[in-house]
């Protein structure tokens, strides 16, 4: 794959060569999918079959458009700010999304707006940190398979936020050891 206005090369890897993010993805899988099933059962859906196809459909979706803005866009805007990268990537991902027929959009647009720039920000961190395009496409998949469900993107963001934080405290103590 080729970015566009540089020719430059993209490498895109489906799960991550660092390990303890790969583990962190193996974990949001798990998460995503255990959680998905879960609320469906709690909202009174019992056909497993379906909602497990609605899933893979779902995550198979959602990580060619992160393709799209984590992997492509990101690595376009990498040069600017995160505010920046922020700014243009929700200004974006709002007009992708607003042509899609869908009530909180035609209902309440700001509203969607805000919703959109804190994905987009929380998302663009996850890729910076991580570099992960299956993190950013698990996130994006839970809001798509679950939209009524913010308990499961909730727990979803505690455990993936915990990990990350626990692996960067590692890190620094690691780090301030091998100094001294």
């Amino acid at each position: 794959m080729v970015s566009f206005l540089y020719k430059t090369p993209l490498k895109v890897e489906f799960f991550s060569k660092t390990k303890w993010v790969r583990k962190i993805e193996f974990v949001g899988l798990g998460l995503f999918f255990i959680g998905t099933i879960i609320n469906n059962i709690v909202l009174g859906k019992t056909d497993y079959s379906l909602i497990i196809l609605w899933s893979v459909y779902a995550l198979y979706y959602t990580l060619l458009e992160e393709l799209g803005w984590r992997v492509f866009l990101g690595n376009e805007l990498s040069k600017y700010s995160f505010l920046t990268v922020v700014l243009i990537s929700t200004v974006l991902w709002f007009t992708w999304h607003y042509s899609f027929p869908n009530r909180l959009i035609t209902e309440n647009p700001f509203q969607f707006l805000v919703l959109i720039a804190a994905g987009s920000a929380g998302m663009a961190e996850f890729y910076r940190k991580t570099k992960s395009w299956m993190l950013v496409a698990l996130t994006h998949a839970l809001v798509n398979v679950n939209p009524p469900s913010l308990p499961t993107l909730i727990i979803f963001l505690v455990v993936i936020i915990g990990l990350l934080t626990f692996h960067e405290s590692k890190n620094k103590k690691a780090n301030v050891t091998c100094l001294r």
